[in-house]
């Protein structure tokens, strides 16, 4: 499922309001999220500030990875995507770290998006499948709404 929807703001301990709603292709068949320059360096300084002198930064270009365990990573790491119309994506921060391959060593889920000769993005803002683990997503097609819905998926019916 692909649905474009106006980004309003961002909330990462703090929240940043963008001067311009950003157009956003929420996208389940892409994993990781990638973002314009501004929000990704606005995201990983936020990030480094809540992780630095807990765990060891480790680059593997273009993601930002720590060796560490995912239960390891600090609860009071918030993300939040805040849409028009007020549908709010709250992610769970253990979602956006991911395996990297090697092992203790997780990734941010979010790179930037490159640029081509005119400095322009290459492809459009998309938050991806891992930030939406855990949530039923709803578009209201007249309205040109963006829903989510909060699921335990640990709870058996």
């Amino acid at each position: 499922m692909r649905v474009l929807c106006a980004l309003e703001s961002v909330l990462v301990d703090e929240r940043k309001t963008l001067d311009k709603p950003l157009q956003v292709l929420l996208d389940t068949g892409t994993p990781l999220c990638h973002l314009s320059s501004d929000l990704f360096k606005f995201i990983v300084t936020r990030v480094q500030e809540l992780m630095r002198y807990r765990f060891t930064l480790v680059k593997y270009d273009p993601l930002l990875c720590y060796k560490v365990d995912a239960q390891e990573i600090p609860d009071q790491i918030d993300i939040s995507f805040i849409f028009a119309g007020g549908a709010e994506l709250s992610v769970d921060v253990r979602s956006l770290f991911v395996p990297n391959g090697s092992p203790g060593i997780l990734c941010l889920a979010i790179d930037e998006i490159l640029k081509n000769k005119d400095d322009e993005d290459i492809h459009p803002n998309l938050i991806g499948a891992v930030a939406m683990q855990g949530y039923n997503l709803g578009y209201d097609l007249k309205a040109k709404t963006v829903y989510f819905q909060k699921q335990n998926c640990n709870v058996q019916s």
